[in-house]
């Protein structure tokens, strides 16, 4: 039996660790070649690590935030491999403080935008440009439940409603062209940025229970979800944000 994305090819960003390197693993596993990103070197790994699958890949260490760099490295696909099909844009931050007391600085504020949001239009822009040449693709912007909650620092909720908004616009403007843009929206996820909330038993304790699931999720789990939204088995579904909360944003 063929691949939810047999002989597709993926690009995705934030893809060093956590959620981009889980999605890029799942897009090969179901038949995808991979591009993979990020500013941090370990992105080599992540290519490593597919090859080690059996699976093809390309990574480049490069930043969301450059656009022209961005864009080449989306044209270096479209030439090497055709086209880009599918695309997950995971490139994130979290470098606030959590605390009530700390709620959020100017720089924290720039620096969380301009990675989180303007990161995730750069890419997007990129990727749209040959997926209209196409008239066809999919593209899924990882969010989070702090796209529809306070409880979380100043810039990295401003920055995840802003990705919800990018999305739901970017679907509306580009659904008569045959491309497909959603969101996922995970709850707390265990991956390197959220090490350090996690490290301590009690405040994991107090943070799993805000899950009516009581535990914290995978970037397995999460990519699962990425999946779904990539493949023609959500064919009819677009500016849509699928919470992946364990509940937590029914509560």
């Amino acid at each position: 039996m063929a691949g939810l994305l047999e002989q597709k090819v993926g690009f995705i960003t934030g893809a060093a660790s956590g959620i981009g390197r889980a999605a890029a693993a799942a897009m090969v596993r179901e038949g995808a070649r991979v591009v993979v990103i990020d500013l941090s070197d370990t992105v080599h790994e992540t290519h490593q690590f597919i090859k080690g699958m059996g699976g093809e890949s390309v990574s480049w260490q490069i930043d969301v935030r450059d656009a022209e760099a961005v864009a080449k490295v989306v044209d270096d696909t479209v030439s090497r491999w055709g086209g880009i099909h599918v695309a997950c844009n995971a490139a994130g931050i979290f470098p606030e403080s959590t605390s009530a007391t700390e709620w959020g600085s100017a720089e924290a504020f720039d620096v969380t935008l301009d990675v989180n949001c303007r990161g995730v239009l750069n890419a997007m822009t990129a990727q749209l440009h040959h997926m209209m040449n196409a008239g066809a693709g999919a593209i899924v912007n990882v969010a989070s439940q702090a796209s529809f909650s306070g409880r979380w620092a100043a810039g990295y909720t401003a920055s995840k409603h802003a990705v919800v908004g990018l999305t739901r616009s970017a679907a509306i403007h580009y659904a008569a062209n045959g491309i497909r843009i959603n969101a996922v929206c995970p709850g707390l996820v265990e991956t390197g940025l959220t090490s350090a909330i996690l490290a301590d038993s009690n405040r994991r304790a107090e943070l799993a229970a805000r899950h009516p699931m009581n535990r914290v999720g995978t970037a397995e789990e999460i990519a699962d979800a990425i999946l779904f939204l990539l493949s023609d088995r959500s064919s009819f579904i677009t500016g849509h944000a699928l919470m992946v909360d364990g509940g937590a944003c029914a509560m």
